[in-house]
């Protein structure tokens, strides 16, 4: 099996000091400690990118959660998972102008929502049953 240099060897507190020279509100033992907590999920993903390739970085996999069902811990999925970048951060640098659409348009349905609760609101009880016989496959009628 190919050996993976990463793997053997932490990242360098000199190499992190220098980068860190010209920074004064940054503790180059807290930086060093930072990277160090996360190398184990940085050398996880490389790893991931040597074996699989530049394709993994836009692969999904099914995000699996732990649920109680009649008593017992069952794992069903609940949605998707990026394999490599989360989908907060793709979203956040790549899709931000979609983002912005689709917040946009829930405001709007949700608008549109309270606006037509006001509207049935209005009504009085007799003009509600008519509305909800005329329009029972539209509306679903509170009793």
């Amino acid at each position: 099996m190919k050996s993976i240099p990463w793997r053997r060897k932490r990242p360098s507190r000199r190499f992190l000091k220098d980068a860190l020279a010209g920074m004064a509100l940054v503790d180059g033992y807290d930086a060093y400690q930072a990277l160090d907590d996360a190398w184990v999920g940085i050398s996880g993903d490389l790893e991931v990118i040597q074996t699989e390739g530049k394709t993994a970085v836009r692969k999904v996999d099914p995000n699996m959660v732990v649920k109680k069902k009649n008593g017992k811990d069952v794992e069903v999925q609940d949605g998707w998972a990026g394999r490599i970048l989360p989908f907060a951060l793709v979203q956040e640098h790549l899709l931000a102008e979609d983002i912005k659409e689709i917040s946009s348009r829930d405001s709007r349905l949700g608008e549109i929502s309270q606006e037509i609760g006001e509207i049935l609101e209005s009504f009085d009880e007799e003009d509600k049953g008519i509305l909800c016989c005329r329009q029972r496959r539209r509306f679903v009628c509170g009793g």
